[in-house]
């Protein structure tokens, strides 16, 4: 599920499964780049502190569950 969920880094919670599931695979490809090249140092930053770092920008949490019934109901 995850592959599917950072198709929104990209974005943002917009579009349709469609482009998101593209914009996913495109995410996840640079990732994994980064990651065999060791060139992604490790975080140890928990969710609470990621919370904290993005304040007021942050809208709202996106949860598998909210993510699940958006999916279900584009289908």
């Amino acid at each position: 599920m995850g592959l599917y969920c950072s198709g929104w880094v990209k974005r943002g919670p917009v579009g349709i499964i469609d482009a998101t599931l593209r914009d996913s695979m495109e995410t996840f490809r640079i990732i994994k780049h980064h990651l065999e090249g060791d060139l992604l140092p490790e975080k140890l930053t928990t969710r609470e502190e990621v919370i904290q770092i993005l304040g007021s920008d942050l809208k709202q949490i996106v949860t598998m569950d909210k993510w699940e019934k958006i999916r279900d109901y584009e289908i």
